[in-house]
């Protein structure tokens, strides 16, 4: 295969091969024949100038919608690593051992942080944030997304997993000020401060938090 003559890659070549035209309409090809319509009583397709309410935790957030097994997820890994949390892979029992409080004894240190002091200074200096990351592959939020459409009013309603509900009132009042209401709902997936991914598992499928 010629891996031992040419054991690394072209750096220049890896953007280009990761995002170009091609590969974005495949991409949006593929999402457009994922969705599934389980119900219309005549509400789609919208009409020209329906005023939307877009509201939810997904709704104008870059990350949420990106899985675990992606560079910007990666991203998050390494930042958590540098920050010092100590999350492991245990998944559940990391986030049960941090809403128990802990038993008090300091928490050996996790594989991001060992991951992150392999890096050299100038490495570390190059790594960006998941929003920059995302931006810079030509992410885009739903709200933005849908704001190019026609007329917009936006509301967070509440987080994915915070039990607050301070948020609801600007939801409804949201809601009733537009023609149709798209709702952008769901967990999250990756490594760090997530409902889902690897060695983290769900036992129901209802949506998290309130």
């Amino acid at each position: 295969m010629g891996l031992f003559e040419n054991p690394y890659c072209d750096e220049g070549k890896v953007s280009v091969a990761m995002n170009n035209p091609e590969k974005s309409a495949l991409s949006e090809k593929i999402a457009a024949k994922s969705m599934v319509l389980l119900k219309n009583d005549g509400m789609l397709p919208l009409k020209k100038g329906t005023k939307l309410a877009v509201i939810g935790p997904h709704a104008d957030n870059l990350r949420y919608p990106v899985s675990g097994y992606t560079y910007p997820a990666y991203i998050e890994m390494i930042q958590a690593g540098a920050s010092g949390q100590n999350t492991t892979f245990n998944g559940i029992a990391d986030e049960q051992a941090k809403a128990d409080g802990g038993s008090g004894a300091k928490a050996p240190e996790g594989p991001f942080a060992t991951i992150y002091r392999l890096f050299s200074q100038e490495e570390k200096a190059r790594l960006s944030d998941m929003n920059t990351v995302l931006r810079n592959m030509g992410a885009r939020t739903l709200r933005e997304v849908l704001a190019d459409k026609g007329e917009v009013v936006y509301a967070q309603g509440c987080d994915i997993i915070a039990p607050s509900t301070d948020g609801f009132a600007e939801a409804v009042k949201a809601a009733e000020s537009a023609d149709a209401v798209v709702l952008a709902l769901g967990g999250n997936s990756g490594w760090v401060n997530v409902t889902g991914g690897e060695g983290k598992d769900r036992q129901v499928l209802d949506l998290p938090g309130v």
